[in-house]
């Protein structure tokens, strides 16, 4: 069997030629005539690709088909005896396609529909391609999905040549990545519905999972979007306390990389401003027929800086890193799949720069810096996850999740004045090891659907915190341990054929020991007399967050839920807390209770869907990040989190997805929410921000999307696309001393494909118009110090890419 990929438009949609070569006569005429010999399927709903495949494989015969054609469809469950026609025909309904004799191959086909008068064939628009999520932990129609998700292909992530967290900027609702420090590994975290965390090291509260592992630091994993492979990411907005644990009281994202299924390959060369130079290449391979199947992965890119340090006297904000991974998928029977992954990455870039905004002389030009220390890092990240899954029967399966993360940064420095001298500023040096194990059982019955899952995961942190204020130098040490355990079910059963309810649990079990220390230094960062010693904390603490809710299919074309979710936030001791009393004091966990309603639904054809919602959370033991904490008449430099009291955020988020013509697609996303702290007790000083607006949740927030194919009268294609995301203006931290200015982002880009499918030229630009925004701010009022962190300005990039099959 001959298997052919091939990826012909990066821009806008993936598509995927796949031919199967010839059939034997006898075996094409016996599907042709219903004669097959019968056999006994036992096929699981699924896509309608690997359907045709899994059919294929059984039958032993291969069937033709245009991947266009099927990545919209999915297919039904196919059980019991049938012969080989028959099974096509199960497979094939609804979907508008037909198998058809072509000599001695069975070929897949559009049906083609009498019509009174023969149309124009340049004026039929097909339907929008079907979106497949895997949210609730089984793979299903976004349309059709009882969450509020957003999707971004990993083609519209590699338009970029090093896709980084701040690309994700509004690029679904009510998503922002907000920190100045998302241009390199250290990366920055992520808010959703205005929840998140900048706190280095602390747990986030938008879970990260990476190919269904969870990733417990968010801190230090800013290249996991850089990975060529990237098939998909997936945005849940809200709580996901049920099937995603703790560290999800903001919602999750997930990274979804691709399995290899067959033969393809490319290999992408760019060049880009500031002396930009990338590679990337993919390749996927069948090892073994109908066995053993191979990928791999690289990108490697390097670009100088675009802020000049006039100590240094040199461009910083340089960027330099590598990314590779290699995955091994093993199918020994058609009821059993294993996929091993490895991946590693290396990060040479600098960490961004503060500019500072009072020093003499610099005219606050946002991008000249006087900073002393050098901001080159080193950064290094590895994982390897073994993901099994076995099809126990017809209902059935059981999936086993392995997995182990490591990273080390050492140095990973955090310039804080930009000034020439050591007024403020870090280093923050990282052990980390992670180490997991999940059990999923999911049952799939005509009116019942569930999964059951057991997690366990151990990690081992040491975080090292050099610093220097006012010319006064300190190191500081803290080693964690953590322990997490959990047992989680969730279920949907239709009460009625358009009437569900969905009731979940998760029962937690969290275990820290702690223990943090903290030297005076010098100049050279030593180690002299020891400060202060916390001594062996521990802590223990079991949770529950539960979520009812109903849904209701008023028709194919419209899907509604209401649901009432619990999350949380993990709580524990501070992994780079710089003074004792800050040190001991244990965080507990933030907890939410949201309520959501929402609506997704069909237009004309499926060529318009639009999805809205609108939410209401509760926050109990608000986690608030506060700048210059004042204990015991000390200022302790940089962020210190604490459990702030109550707060509320409500609001709407839509997304709608049109195809205009065939040539023309259009997107348009948005949210409008309001917040506000209704309680604010700072167990560390007298500050009350009772009123003011969280941190990160502008008002209003969104963007649109083109992706034009030009119809021209020449020999292969040409696509344009363009992209404006808009971010209103909000605030840095509780206090609301520090707006966030109004930001607009536009992208745009125009790419050629050969009529062969084979090359692909690409001319992309980021941030087009070159418009410059203060991001970031931090100061400390008794050093005498205040630092802006800026957008990066304006790339052009090229690229060559060509595609081997």
């Amino acid at each position: 069997m001959h298997l052919i990929n091939r990826d012909r438009h990066p821009v806008g949609t993936l598509s995927l030629a796949i031919a199967l070569a010839s059939f034997g006569s006898a075996q094409a005429q016996a599907i042709r005539d219903g004669a097959g010999d019968v056999q006994q399927f036992d096929i699981a709903s699924g896509p309608l690709d690997q359907t045709l495949l899994s059919i294929s494989r059984q039958i032993g015969s291969a069937i033709s088909f245009d991947q266009t054609l099927v990545d919209a469809h999915w297919a039904p469950a196919i059980h019991g005896a049938l012969s080989p026609e028959q099974a096509l025909k199960l497979a094939l309904q609804g979907s508008g396609l037909q198998e058809e004799q072509h000599d001695q191959t069975v070929v897949i086909t559009p049906v083609v529909k009498p019509a009174a008068t023969e149309p124009d064939s340049t004026s039929i628009t097909p339907a929008l391609p079907k979106v497949t999520v895997t949210a609730e932990h089984r793979a299903s129609d976004l349309q059709t999905t009882p969450v509020a998700i957003g999707v971004v292909g990993g083609a519209e992530l590699q338009r970029g040549v090093q896709p980084l967290g701040r690309d994700l900027n509004a690029i679904s609702p009510n998503l922002l990545a907000p920190s100045g420090w998302q241009g390199s590994s250290a990366g920055g975290s992520f808010y959703i519905r205005g929840v998140g965390t900048d706190s280095a090291l602390y747990p986030s509260a938008v879970a990260l999972y990476v190919d269904d592992v969870w990733i417990s630091r968010q801190f230090g994993n800013g290249l996991q979007l850089s990975f060529p492979d990237i098939e998909r990411v997936e945005v849940l907005r809200g709580p996901q306390g049920t099937l995603y644990g703790q560290s999800s009281s903001g919602g999750a994202i997930k990274l979804v990389s691709r399995d290899p299924t067959g033969n393809a390959a490319w290999v992408q060369v760019t060049g880009a401003s500031r002396d930009g130079q990338g590679v990337k290449l993919y390749a996927s391979h069948e090892l073994v027929p109908d066995l053993l199947y191979g990928s791999i992965a690289f990108g490697r890119y390097k670009e100088d800086g675009y802020t000049y340090n006039h100590t240094l006297g040199r461009y910083v904000d340089a960027s330099d890193s590598t990314v590779s991974r290699v995955k091994l998928r093993f199918t020994p029977s058609p009821d059993l799949e294993a996929v091993l992954s490895v991946d590693y990455s290396l990060d040479h870039s600098d960490s961004p720069t503060g500019i500072a905004r009072d020093y003499p002389g610099t005219r606050h030009d946002p991008r000249d810096t006087y900073e002393n220390t050098n901001p080159r890092v080193h950064d290094t990240s590895d994982g390897a996850t073994l993901k099994v899954v076995k099809k126990l029967d017809e209902h059935l399966s059981l999936k086993s999740i392995t997995a182990y993360r490591g990273l080390d940064l050492n140095p990973n420095p955090m310039p804080l004045d930009g000034e020439p001298t050591d007024v403020a500023g870090w280093d923050i040096d990282v052990k980390h090891h992670q180490r997991s194990q999940e059990f999923q059982l999911l049952g799939d019955y005509d009116r019942f659907n569930y999964v059951l899952g057991a997690l366990a995961m151990s990690e081992n942190l040491q975080a090292g915190r050099p610093s220097w204020y006012d010319e006064a130098y300190t190191r500081q040490v803290a080693n964690i341990r953590n322990e997490n355990f959990g047992l989680y079910g969730q279920g949907t059963y239709k009460l009625t054929s358009q009437l569900g309810l969905t009731a979940g649990l998760r029962v937690s079990r969290d275990k820290q020991d702690y223990r943090n220390r903290l030297w005076n230094s010098n100049q050279g960062l030593q180690y002299l007399d020891q400060v202060f010693d916390t001594g062996n904390l521990h802590m223990e603490r079991t949770s529950t967050t539960p979520k009812v809710g109903l849904e209701y299919t008023w028709s194919p074309h419209l899907f509604t839920y209401a649901s009432v979710t619990k999350g949380e936030k993990a709580g524990g001791y501070s992994p780079t807390g710089v003074s004792k009393a800050i040190s001991s004091v244990l965080l507990d966990p933030e907890k939410v209770t949201s309520y959501e309603i929402g609506a997704k639904s069909k237009f004309f054809d499926d060529r318009l869907q639009l999805n809205a919602d609108v939410f209401y959370s509760n926050y109990k033991d608000y986690h608030a990040g506060l700048n210059g904490v004042v204990v015991n008449g000390v200022e302790i430099p940089g962020t210190t989190t604490v459990n702030a009291g109550k707060a509320k955020i409500y609001g709407l988020e839509f997304d709608a997805t049109a195809r205009l013509t065939s040539n023309l697609d259009w997107s348009v996303w948005g949210a409008l929410q309001r917040s506000k702290i209704q309680e604010f007790l700072n167990p560390l000083g007298e500050t009350n921000y009772k009123g003011n607006e969280l941190p990160s949740a502008p008002r209003v927030s969104g963007g649109t999307r083109l992706n034009y194919k030009v119809p021209v009268e020449i020999p292969g294609e040409i696509h344009a696309n363009s992209t404006v995301r808009y971010i209103g203006k909000n605030y840095s931290d509780p206090s609301n001393t520090f707006r966030v200015p109004t930001q607009t982002y536009v992208d745009a880009g125009v790419d050629y494909n050969t009529p062969d499918g084979h090359w692909t030229v690409a001319l992309e630009a980021r941030n087009l118009f070159n418009r410059t925004f203060d991001v970031t701010n931090l100061n400390a009022p008794s050093l005498g110090w205040n630092i802006d962190l800026y957008n990066p300005p304006r790339s052009l990039q090229a690229s060559l890419r060509y595609d081997f099959f």
